[in-house]
C-alpha cells in the first residue's frame, strides 16, 4: 500500500482520488438513513407546485438559486437520497475547486494547497451539510467563487487580461453572487491573491499594484454593480446594511461591529471550529454502532492522509532560497488567512447575526472555512520537522471525519424525531378544515422550526396547493407570541406572509385563534392534542401549551383521511409498525368520537407491547376504557402504575375514575376496585 501511495503521489491528479475517497467515509455513509431539514422542506413542497416564474424567483435576493432548483428538480425531485449525493458531489468539488485553484495561485506549494482543501472540505465547524437542498446552492457558489480565483490566476499569466479565462472567471464571481449572498466580501481577497502572483513578474512594487488594480478592475466593478442591485434596487432584504453617520442619526444603521464580538467569533471559527472534533465519540449519544464507525473512519482516514503525504519527498516544497525565505509563504498564508476570515464574518456582524460552529447558525461560518484553511496550512507550515506537520495534519483531517461522522448521526436522530411526528400527526389528526393554525411547544427538533413544518402540514393537509392562499400554519408559541402571533385570546386575527415571490405572488395565510389546534410533542413522548375536557390536570405541559391551553378545539378533526401522497411517502418513508405511540393516538382519536368500543381495542394491542410508554399520561385513556368495559382490576393496576411512576398525575387519574363512576355499572366488589382507585390517588 505505502508504495503504491509514493508511487501514486507524485502524478498530478492522485489527489483527487484521495480526496473522493475522504468525501465518501466522511459525508456518504449514512446517506440512506437521512432526511429533508429546516429549509429543504418548505424548498422541495414550493417545488411540487410552484410556476415555473415563481420558482425562477424563488428569491430575489438570489436569483439563481432559484433557477438552480428549477433544473435540479426534474432530475432529483423528492427524492432525499438523489439530494443528499448531489450536496456530496458538491462537497466534493468544493474541494477539487480549491486544490485546482490555489495549485495554480501557489504554484510552487504543492502540498500546502493539498492541505487546505482537505481542511476547507472537512472543517467541522459547518453542520449543516446534510441539509440539502438549502445547502446546496451556498455550496455550488462557494465552488464558483473558488474556480474563479483559478481563472484569474491562469489569465494573469497571460499577456491579455481580456483573455477566455477573465470572461470566465467573471462569469462564475458574477454566478457565485447571485447564486448566494454569503460571499460577496470575499472578493476583496482576490487582489491580495493577484498581488501575490505578481510580486515576481514586476520589477518593483508599484508596478505589481498598478497591475493588481488593472486586472481586478472588472471584477471590482462586477462587485460594485452587483452591491447596488443587490442593496438599493431590490426591496427583498431580510437583513438591510446602510451607510451613515456614526451615531446612526436619521434611522440609518451604520457598519459597526463590537471589536471584542469580532475577536471571540474568530477564536471560536478558527480555533474551536476545529477543537470540537478532538473528542472520543459519545456512545451513549449516537449509539455502539455508529460510535464504531466513527472511530473505524476517523483512524482510516488518518492512516490514509499520513501514508499518501508521508509517501512524497521530506524535502521542503517552498520557495528556493534561504532560511529566512522558507518562512514568507507559511507567514503570508496566515495573514492572508486572517483577513479573509476578517472579510467573511463582516457581514453576519454587520446584521448582528450570531456566528457558531454547531446548528443552523452555523452555516455564517461558510464564508470564513476558506480563511480558516489558510490560516491552518499556514501554522503547520512553519512547524519542522516536516514529518511533525504531517503527522498533524493527517490527525486533523481524521478527527473531522470522524465529527462528520458524528454530524451525520445527530440528523439521522432528528430525521427519526421528524419522522415520528409526521406520523403521529397524520395518525391522530387525519384531516382538518382549512384556516386552522396549530400551535406547539418547541418541538424536539434541532434542524426544523414552525416555519418548516407549516410547508409539511400544508402537504398533508393539502397536496394539491393550487392557489396562493397557505391553508394551514403552525406556529411555536414561544417563538412568535408577541409579535407574528400577537396575543392567545380567541378571535385573534393572524395574517402570515409565509412568502414572497419577486413576480407579486404571495403564499399568505388567514385565520384566526378562533380555529387553532393545540399540540404538545416532547419525543420520546407521544404527540398529545389537547383536549381540555380530558387534559385539565397533565403534568410535564410547557407553559407555553398552558397558556394557550384554552385555544385547542380538537372538534376540528376530522376522522376520514385522503390517501398520502406519493411525495410525502417518498419523503418519510412506508407507514411505521404499529407501536405504542401508534396505538396511542388511535384510542385518542377515538375517544375524541365516543367510541369507547374501539379505544377498548386498541388498549389490548397497547398492554400486549413490552415495556412501557415514555410519559405515563398515556396510560390514562386505556385506564378510562378499561374502567367502562368492566375491567376494574387492570384498571386499577395501571392507576397504580401511573402514580409509580408520577404521582403528580392524581388530578388526571381522578378525573377519569369520576367519569367512569358516572357511567360504569358494577356490583359490590366492582365499586371497591373504585373505592380504590380513588383512596390511591387520594380524590376524596
Amino acid at each position: 500500500m505505502f508504495h503504491f501511495l509514493q508511487a501514486s503521489s507524485s502524478r498530478r491528479y492522485s489527489f483527487p482520488l484521495i480526496l473522493l475517497i475522504i468525501c465518501i467515509l466522511s459525508f456518504g455513509l449514512l446517506i440512506p438513513w437521512l432526511g429533508f431539514y429546516w429549509d429543504d422542506l418548505p424548498f422541495v413542497w414550493m417545488m411540487n407546485f410552484l410556476r415555473p416564474t415563481d420558482l425562477i424567483l424563488l428569491d430575489n435576493n438570489r436569483p439563481l438559486s432559484g433557477l438552480l432548483y428549477l433544473l435540479l428538480f426534474p432530475l432529483l425531485r423528492n427524492s432525499v437520497t438523489r439530494w443528499q449525493l448531489f450536496n456530496l458531489a458538491n462537497r466534493y468539488l468544493l474541494g477539487l475547486s480549491a486544490w485546482w485553484s490555489f495549485s495554480s495561485i501557489f504554484r510552487n506549494h504543492r502540498k500546502e494547497t493539498e492541505w487546505i482543501a482537505l481542511l476547507l472540505v472537512l472543517y467541522p465547524g459547518f453542520e449543516l451539510q446534510f441539509i440539502s437542498v438549502n445547502s446546496s446552492r451556498h455550496m455550488l457558489a462557494l465552488v464558483l467563487m473558488l474556480t474563479s480565483y483559478g481563472l484569474t490566476a491562469r489569465a494573469a499569466k497571460r499577456s491579455s487580461r481580456y483573455c477566455w479565462p477573465t470572461v470566465i472567471a467573471l462569469m462564475c464571481s458574477g454566478a457565485s453572487m447571485l447564486m448566494s449572498d454569503y460571499f460577496y466580501v470575499l472578493e476583496l481577497t482576490r487582489p491580495l491573491i493577484l498581488l501575490y502572483l505578481f510580486r515576481e513578474t514586476e520589477g518593483s512594487i508599484s508596478k505589481s499594484i498598478k497591475r493588481v488594480f488593472a486586472t481586478w478592475g472588472p471584477y471590482l466593478l462586477l462587485l460594485a454593480a452587483i452591491m447596488v442591485w443587490r442593496f438599493f434596487l431590490i426591496d427583498q432584504l431580510y437583513y438591510p446594511i446602510g451607510f451613515g453617520t456614526p451615531d446612526g442619526l436619521g434611522g440609518v444603521r451604520t457598519i459597526q461591529p463590537p471589536l471584542p464580538s469580532i475577536v471571540d467569533d474568530l477564536v471560536n471559527v478558527g480555533v474551536n471550529g476545529w477543537l470540537q472534533s478532538f473528542h472520543f465519540p459519545d456512545f451513549a449519544s449516537v449509539g455502539k454502532r455508529i460510535g464504531l464507525l466513527e472511530l473505524g473512519v476517523t483512524g482510516a482516514v488518518i492512516i490514509l492522509t499520513a501514508m499518501y503525504f508521508g509517501a512524497t519527498s521530506m524535502a521542503t516544497n517552498g520557495e528556493a532560497g534561504g532560511s529566512s525565505r522558507r518562512w514568507l509563504f507559511p507567514i503570508g498564508l496566515i495573514l492572508l488567512g486572517l483577513l479573509s476570515m476578517v472579510l467573511g464574518g463582516l457581514p453576519a456582524w454587520e446584521a448582528r447575526l450570531p456566528i457558531e460552529i454547531f446548528g443552523l447558525q452555523s452555516r455564517l461560518t461558510l464564508p470564513m472555512m476558506m480563511g480558516v484553511s489558510f490560516t491552518l496550512v499556514g501554522v503547520l507550515g512553519l512547524l519542522r520537522p516536516r514529518v511533525l506537520a504531517i503527522l498533524c495534519i493527517a490527525l486533523a483531517i481524521g478527527l473531522a471525519s470522524g465529527k462528520a461522522i458524528e454530524n451525520a448521526a445527530e440528523f439521522r436522530i432528528d430525521y427519526e424525531i421528524q419522522r415520528s411526528f409526521f406520523w403521529q400527526l397524520h395518525w391522530r389528526v387525519p384531516s382538518l378544515p382549512e384556516g386552522t393554525v396549530i400551535l406547539t411547544n418547541e418541538l424536539p427538533l434541532q434542524y426544523e422550526t414552525d416555519n418548516s413544518l407549516t410547508a409539511v402540514v400544508n402537504w398533508l393537509y393539502n397536496p394539491e396547493q393550487l392557489s396562493h392562499e397557505l391553508e394551514y400554519l403552525m406556529y411555536d408559541i414561544g417563538l412568535r407570541l408577541g409579535h407574528r402571533l400577537p396575543a392567545l385570546v380567541p378571535g385573534q386575527v393572524l395574517t402570515d406572509v409565509y412568502r414572497k415571490f419577486s413576480t407579486g405572488r404571495e403564499l399568505i395565510f388567514h385565520g384566526t385563534t378562533s380555529q387553532a389546534l393545540v399540540i404538545s410533542y416532547d419525543y420520546p413522548s407521544c404527540l398529545r392534542v389537547i383536549q381540555p375536557i380530558y387534559d385539565g390536570h397533565m403534568t410535564g405541559l410547557s407553559p407555553a401549551v398552558v397558556e394557550a391551553f384554552d385555544l385547542s378545539d380538537p372538534d376540528l378533526i376530522q376522522p376520514e383521511s385522503d390517501p398520502l401522497t406519493p411525495a410525502l411517502l417518498e419523503i418519510y418513508g412506508p407507514e411505521p409498525e404499529p407501536d405504542w405511540c401508534y396505538y396511542y393516538q388511535q384510542a385518542d382519536l377515538a375517544r375524541q368520537f365516543g367510541d369507547w368500543a374501539a379505544v377498548g381495542q386498541w388498549a389490548d394491542k397497547a398492554l400486549a407491547l413490552p415495556g412501557s410508554p415514555a410519559h405515563a399520561s398515556e396510560y390514562v385513556v386505556f385506564i378510562e376504557a378499561l374502567g367502562r368495559e368492566g375491567e376494574f382490576s387492570q384498571a386499577l393496576e395501571l392507576t397504580q402504575r401511573v402514580l409509580e411512576r408520577d404521582q403528580a398525575l392524581d388530578r388526571m387519574l381522578c378525573d377519569a375514575w369520576d367519569k367512569i363512576d358516572a357511567v360504569a355499572t358494577y356490583n359490590a366488589s366492582d365499586h371497591q376496585q373504585v373505592e380504590n382507585a380513588w383512596s390511591i390517588a387520594d380524590c376524596k
